[in-house]
């Protein structure tokens, strides 16, 4: 309030006007093309939005290009980046993507041949197959106790069915041998026996 020059007290009102800015309306999502993957090994990563302004991927190790809407990432161990996007009114949204890496194992615990089997048609175990899920490359071999060869394969997917010779073989202690290579470059020589039971 102010006096006048009456002496008379006056009320100011005083009027302010109050811009309020709308808040960010553009979605933001962050996804991978494979959240698993094995070391060594990449995958792309993309921030889905419906705006073009400039983005950012933390933490930048292991990204092709933190700036981008779609990089390939490569991280050398579990990793979640996250993208943030600042709009027009410095209100920053952000989205997480997390990539797992695998381990790649070739140890002899983790490429294996049951030690036995038993080819009766029962749809249970009638398959002689090497186990092992980090296999790459294959040699399996199987022979009976004079020293011959009953059965060999480069394919994981194939395994012996107990017949050699077109003939059911015979209830028997066979040895086997194989070469593995996996995914990580190791090599794995491996054998021994398997009973085949009727």
């Amino acid at each position: 309030s102010t006096v006048n020059s009456f002496g008379d007290t006056c009320i100011v009102s005083l009027t302010t006007t109050v811009t309020v800015l709308n808040p960010s309306t553009f979605s933001l999502t962050a996804t991978a093309d494979n959240d698993s993957i094995f070391s060594g090994t990449s995958t792309i990563i993309h921030a889905i939005t419906d705006t073009t302004l400039t983005i950012l991927w933390s933490p930048s190790t292991g990204l092709s290009n933190p700036n981008s809407f779609n990089p390939v990432a490569s991280p050398t161990s579990t990793t979640t980046y996250s993208v943030t996007i600042v709009d027009s009114t410095g209100c920053p949204r952000t989205a997480t993507v997390t990539i797992y890496i695998l381990s790649l194992k070739c140890d002899p615990a983790d490429v294996f041949v049951p030690n036995t089997f038993t080819p009766n048609g029962d749809g249970q175990n009638d398959i002689l197959y090497v186990r092992g899920n980090m296999i790459s490359e294959l040699y399996f071999a199987v022979y009976d106790r004079w020293g011959e060869l009953v059965f060999e394969t480069k394919d994981q997917n194939k395994g012996w069915d107990g017949i050699y010779k077109g003939m059911k073989a015979d209830p028997a202690v066979f040895a086997w041998y194989l070469n593995a290579k996996c995914y990580n470059g190791d090599e794995l020589k491996k054998q021994g026996n398997t009973t085949l039971i009727r």
